[in-house]
């Protein structure tokens, strides 16, 4: 990856630093938002901030983490990377900035043998300069985000300046550098995120629980390895994922399929390891008919060429398997037993029946 370009170090009041608004990590509902108090109850909530509190409080802030800043107007500066610590950092000195879990956060405040007031800070000219470490950082780093958030900072750093000139697969081709991946791995993250999106100024189809705390990013990313399901999509003419004529309705029928539950909690999908059926099932206009009046994804992927296939590839696996038994015979003079010649027995019994049966169909079918 491209180095994080050098910038001065120095201590930088808690009072004189803001939260990163732009912060992948962040909920679309609070992207762009200054209300601090609501920042501040998401970091506790969800981003781990009383612990940092309790930690900092106990051992003091290490200078080995400085936070990454940028200018912002006047005094103040941006925390590109640490607003989590930031959040601990402003309730220790301040914990009436917080209307949430009041008696918690001020019995940590009263524990707390440190309170600092200031912290080391590394200040850089823009929220871009840092953009390129936050990805070796979160997105391959041993600080991993969630997937929601990597495909958000990955938005946002192929809108940054930097790139603002790279177009096509060039642009891919230097992001996936940037952050140690690949090309394809990089359309299909931004891809998804552009489905995310859509799902969400939809209210996720009206999907009973489902939101931004509770959907599997992951799975729609998933769903995009299946050619199958990309062609569904309409995704399948175009190089570029993000600019192919989606087709709405069939990304609500794909949303309900993968994450609406039934009164037992099942998905229509079921496992994430299912989405190759339902590759099959989507691809095969007489298994979705059926799939489509409900019946279960395993029922709709017999009318696929799938059982067939597997059919003949498990003949192929008896019969190698049988090759094998023949060639391991010779090296065996002793110690047979009466079951090995039962089983033998048994293969054979169920190889006339399945020929039986197929002869029937054959027979009763248009093949020679």
């Amino acid at each position: 990856m491209t180095n994080l370009p050098k910038g001065s170090s120095q201590n930088i009041s808690i009072n004189d630093l803001t939260f990163d608004l732009q912060n992948p990590r962040l909920p679309s509902s609070l992207k762009g938002e200054e209300d601090e108090n609501a920042l501040l109850k998401w970091m506790c909530r969800y981003g781990g901030s009383l612990d940092l509190m309790r930690s900092i409080g106990e051992q003091g802030y290490f200078d080995g983490e400085p936070l990454l800043v940028a200018p912002k107007c006047g005094n103040l500066y941006t925390v590109v990377e640490g607003n989590r610590r930031l959040a601990a950092l402003k309730l220790l000195n301040d914990p009436n900035l917080l209307d949430y879990r009041k008696a918690t956060i001020s019995g940590i405040v009263e524990e707390a043998q440190n309170k600092p007031e200031e912290v080391p800070c590394i200040v850089y000219s823009s929220r871009d300069e840092i953009l390129e470490y936050l990805g070796f950082r979160h997105v391959t780093g041993i600080k991993s985000w969630g997937p929601l958030a990597k495909a958000r900072y990955l938005k946002d750093l192929s809108e940054s300046d930097r790139y603002a000139n790279v177009v096509g697969d060039e642009k891919y081709r230097q992001l996936a550098r940037v952050i140690g991946s690949r090309v394809d791995y990089v359309k299909r993250i931004l891809a998804g995120l552009k489905l995310y999106g859509i799902m969400e100024s939809n209210d996720f189809y009206d999907i009973e629980n489902l939101d931004e705390a509770s959907i599997s990013f992951s799975l729609v990313t998933t769903a995009l390895h299946h050619p199958g399901i990309v062609d569904f999509l309409g995704l399948e003419n175009s190089r570029d994922l993000l600019q192919s004529n989606l087709d709405q309705r069939h990304l609500e029928e794909l949303t309900n399929w993968i994450f609406k539950t039934d009164g037992d909690g099942r998905t229509r999908l079921g496992e994430s390891r299912h989405f190759r059926n339902l590759n099959q099932v989507v691809s095969n206009q007489a298994a979705l008919k059926v799939f489509r009046q409900g019946r279960s994804l395993n029922e709709a992927l017999m009318y696929t060429d799938v059982p067939v296939e597997t059919f003949r590839q498990l003949l192929q696996e008896a019969k190698s398997n049988m090759q094998k038994s023949q060639d391991q015979l010779y090296l065996v003079e002793t110690g047979f037993q009466a079951t090995d010649r039962q089983i033998l027995r048994d293969i054979t019994t169920l190889a006339f029946d399945i020929e039986a049966i197929l002869n029937r169909r054959l027979a009763t079918s248009d093949h020679p």
